[in-house]
């Protein structure tokens, strides 16, 4: 035995590689290290990636975030310069007097360097304007005269006050350069208009000259009717966001947004914050040098821990397949040298031992599967035999109305109604038994149509049938027979027993689009009568019983069977709906989704 087990050893490698057995799952178990691995490694790359982006897409937020907060200061300490001067005693006078200079000997002298001294105080202030209606006169720290003589009177026009009564709108003085930013604010005294106005030249803060020296950022001020109302070397007071090529990238309707911007030639961060005080929105854009570093450094480390991963992936995917194949294959030894099964030699191994062990039992068990077998095969035979019996019974019944038929028509004649009648029933038998489960709405229709003539003739052309078809709804899959029931319920149960020419049943059939349902096109059927109608403790007890099983009870079988028909067709999307008044007649109202 010892040179038998020797011999299948050094075979061992030469018959897994004959049958596939090797090669096969080492594929497997490498595929699946790969996928796993390169999975873990995909998700670590695209982790460190998102990692660092969110570095820097927080860094522009901040750094935006204090530029955005450092301006909105200086506007609230302009505003404030305003709030003062509008209460300031001295300008009172102004404000309120045709002639201050009356009353206060060198006044214009005194507020000329009253304005000059603010001016001064903080350098972006290009000019403040106080303007007087009651006087018409404009004071500014460099000149004051009549409003009639005096050139730079445009901002007066431009005057939208916010709910604090200020107005914000870029602004050119005598329409040349600086481009500055006016605050204004309008209010009244002694009746009269009067107006301070203070010019701001945003490229003379300190802050922003300090983004304008670094090449790498850029600064800009939108305003909400999307133009560029400040950038570093403006070339217009307004200018379209065309003008710069970043800002394609400007989301109007965004209150905050940051994002990476790859171009051919580098890497940019764009951030935008509307401010909250204030009609415009901040940007700033920074050419990202350290980003595309710190991506290639990324790149190479996980390249080199790939590489890794596939060196790893192959030793382990050989190491393992040996060790799983070298079982199967002893196992195929002792199966191809039966003697090793009865000899009663143990195997090393426990599992090895169990295994054969199994297929032993298998093998003794064999001959009763097969006795099994072939006792189930005998009653599949006898189940075949009862399936072609029962084909027997329609042919008979089929063959039955044929005889009737012809019959009738000997005695009756051919324009009998009864031949006509045996016809309609043949008809009706075998469209109910044809094995199709879906028929178009048109076909149906036809065979209902057939039935309706039946019950005309049972109740001597007494019943009155309304039919409204929509054509669009004829190729339409329907259950067979899924009308006929409902209609049986309106006439044994809506209508007396003596049916009369007062009883009118109405069938409806129309296309409805839902668009709650995703779009869906839903077919409507409703089959309503003027009979004798249910009560509404009645009504609540056919609606509990048509939930139920088709076999827990005998009532209402017909119209069960087709609920449940069609909620096995159609599930969640069948929906029944019935109305009923005593004396007054029901409804019922099928919908399901339009289906060709």
């Amino acid at each position: 035995m010892k040179t038998k087990h020797n011999i299948a050893k050094i075979k061992f490698k030469d018959k897994l590689m004959e049958n596939g057995l090797f090669i096969r799952n080492f594929f497997i178990i490498f595929l699946t290290l790969t996928l796993v691995l390169t999975s873990f490694t995909i998700y670590c790359y695209s982790y460190t990636s998102d990692t660092i982006e969110s570095e820097i897409t927080d860094k522009s937020v901040i750094e935006l975030q204090n530029v955005a907060t450092y301006l909105d200061n200086y506007m609230m300490d302009i505003r404030y310069m305003i709030s003062s001067l509008i209460i300031n005693d001295s300008l009172q006078f102004f404000y309120s007097s045709k002639s201050p200079e009356k009353i206060w000997e060198n006044y214009y002298s005194s507020v000329h360097e009253q304005l000059r001294t603010l001016e001064f105080s903080l350098d972006p202030i290009q000019e403040i304007y106080l303007y007087s209606e009651i006087s018409g006169m404009i004071y500014s720290g460099n000149v004051y005269g009549n409003i009639d003589q005096f050139s730079d009177t445009d901002w007066l026009m431009h005057l939208s006050a916010d709910q604090n009564g200020f107005s914000y709108f870029p602004y050119a003085i005598n329409g040349k350069y600086p481009f500055c930013i006016c605050i204004a604010k309008e209010f009244t005294t002694n009746n009269s208009r009067s107006v301070v106005a203070i010019m701001v030249d945003l490229s003379r803060l300190t802050l922003l000259k300090t983004i304008n020296q670094n090449k790498r950022q850029s600064f800009l001020l939108i305003s909400d009717d999307n133009n560029i109302i400040y950038r570093y070397n403006q070339s217009a007071l307004l200018e379209p966001l065309e003008t710069v090529a970043l800002l394609t990238l400007y989301e109007p309707d965004e209150k905050e947004s940051t994002l990476i911007k790859h171009t051919r030639d580098t890497t940019y961060s764009f951030a935008q914050l509307h401010s909250s005080e204030y009609p415009w929105t901040y940007v700033m854009t920074t050419q990202l040098q350290d980003y595309e570093s710190k991506l290639s450094s990324v790149h190479a480390t996980f390249l080199s821990i790939a590489f890794t991963l596939i060196v790893f992936t192959i030793l382990f995917a050989l190491f393992y397949t040996f060790r799983s194949s070298k079982p199967i294959q002893e196992i195929r030894s002792f199966l191809e040298h039966p003697e090793f099964l009865s000899s009663g030699k143990v195997h090393e191994s426990k599992d090895i031992n169990y295994i054969v062990g199994r297929i032993i039992e298998l093998i003794q068990t064999n001959n009763e599967i097969n006795e099994e077998l072939q006792n189930r095969l005998q009653l599949l035979n006898d189940t075949q035999i009862r399936a072609l019996q029962s084909q027997i019974n329609p042919h008979f019944l089929f063959n039955t109305l044929n005889l009737m038929y012809i019959q009738a028509t000997d005695a009756l004649g051919y324009d009998h109604k009864l031949p006509q009648t045996i016809v309609s029933t043949g008809s009706l038998i075998r469209y109910a038994l044809n094995s199709d489960k879906m028929v178009d709405l048109k076909t149906e229709l036809t065979h209902n149509n057939q039935y309706l003539t039946i019950l005309d003739q049972r109740y001597y052309q007494n019943l009155k049938v309304i039919q409204n078809i929509d054509p669009d709804t004829l190729k339409a899959k329907v259950p067979r027979l899924f009308i006929q029931p409902f209609i049986e319920n309106a006439i044994f149960h809506g209508f007396s027993q003596e049916i009369d020419s007062n009883c009118i049943l109405t069938i409806n059939i129309t296309r409805k689009w839902l668009p709650e349902h995703d779009g869906t096109n839903f077919v409507v059927v409703q089959i309503s009568d003027n009979g004798n109608g249910m009560s509404a403790e009645k009504l609540s007890e056919l609606q509990q019983l048509l939930n139920q099983d088709a076999l827990m009870s005998n009532k209402s079988i017909g119209l069960r069977n087709v609920i449940q028909r069609m909620n096995l067709i159609y599930s969640d999307n069948f929906f029944l709906d019935i109305e009923s008044s005593p004396g007054k007649g029901s409804c019922f109202t099928l919908q399901f989704p339009y289906i060709e």
